[in-house]
């Protein structure tokens, strides 16, 4: 008999299936073909029961492959979920028609979980959509957005500590603020057109809210910057301003607002705006010029934004938490 303490653990390989089988063909006990294969006699046991074609008495139909076959069908059958979306033809239709229509903006947990918000029901997994389209609707995966993403060296160096000597450090900044307990305290950056143009966007993010404001500019000096902050907040409250160290932010003390300026080459301080910066990069590609988009084109982009669910928001949207209050999305 094999000792317990040396026998081999977890399920059966396809190899030792086959080993099995000859063994049966043999006439091994199941002893030995435990003490053969390194595992209990009750696991082989097991084995044969579960899977053969037929047992009867003395005689046993074992195939090995169709052993394993059996063995993925129950694995398969195991979770019944993969199967709903099948059935509920309602359902699924709702999720396929909102797919297509607001693929470019909100991912699909998002889409899922705003049908449990405003419906008061539950429905199926992400991954239980997923695994849907990728076995039963292979086209609907032209509507899923997967980006990876890129990060850039870390370079040493402060070339505008002299600007920014009167500045506190990101470091210095208040933990109301750290923690995102209030909203707003603002996040603020530029988005560049390219080499080529010479447009810019101007964008705002609240930490808390994640409610994002944007608008085009037509030049990066200090006194344009100020003077287009004040038209995008249009009387907004502001308890905090945390800005990149670029030398457009040099007169940000103006506005006469608590601020705090970010290490030179560390974006992760500010991934709230970044993050929202690359939602604009799904509409507007680096080298595109902006001049080109209207403003209105601008406001819908944004618009698409703070009416885009989010899941650190348990799946409101920026509008309804900045705002406080809520709004149907489904009808």
């Amino acid at each position: 008999m094999v000792q317990t303490q040396w026998c081999k653990k977890g399920q059966i390989t396809q190899e030792e299936r086959v080993k099995i089988y000859g063994y049966i063909q043999l006439n091994l006990s199941l002893r030995e073909m435990g003490r053969r294969l390194w595992r209990q006699h009750t696991s082989i046991s097991k084995e044969i029961d579960r899977n053969s074609i037929d047992k009867w008495r003395w005689i046993i139909k074992y195939c090995p492959i169709k052993a394993e076959n059996m063995r993925l069908e129950r694995r398969y059958k195991a979770n019944q979920k993969h199967i709903i979306l099948r059935k509920d033809n309602k359902q699924r239709k709702l999720l396929e028609n909102l797919l297509k229509e607001k693929w470019s903006s909100w991912w699909v947990d998002e889409i899922i979980w705003r049908i449990n918000i405003e419906f008061g029901t539950k429905t199926i997994s992400t991954s239980t959509f997923y695994r849907f389209i990728r076995e039963y609707n292979p086209m609907l995966q032209r509507y899923l957005r997967f980006k990876q993403y890129w990060y850039k060296t870390v370079h040493k160096g402060n070339k505008r500590k002299k600007i920014y000597q009167d500045v506190p450090n990101i470091k210095d900044r208040a933990e109301i603020i750290n923690q995102r307990w209030r909203i707003w305290d603002f996040e603020w950056d530029t988005i560049v057109s390219g080499h080529k143009y010479k447009w810019w966007l101007m964008s705002l993010v609240d930490r808390k809210a994640r409610y994002y404001l944007l608008k085009k500019i037509w030049n990066l000096k200090a006194g344009t910057i100020n003077m287009t902050i004040k038209s995008m907040l249009n009387g907004e409250k502001i308890e905090s301003i945390t800005f990149d160290n670029w030398v457009e932010f040099s007169k940000i003390k103006e506005l006469h607002r608590q601020c705090y300026r970010a290490d030179p080459y560390s974006s992760w301080q500010r991934w709230t705006n970044e993050r929202h910066n690359w939602f604009v990069r799904r509409f507007i590609p680096k080298w595109v010029n902006i001049n080109g988009r209207t403003d209105e084109e601008i406001q819908n982009i944004q618009d698409m934004i703070n009416h885009k669910p989010r899941k650190i928001l348990w799946y409101k949207t920026p509008y309804e938490v900045y705002y406080n209050t809520s709004k149907k999305y489904i009808n």
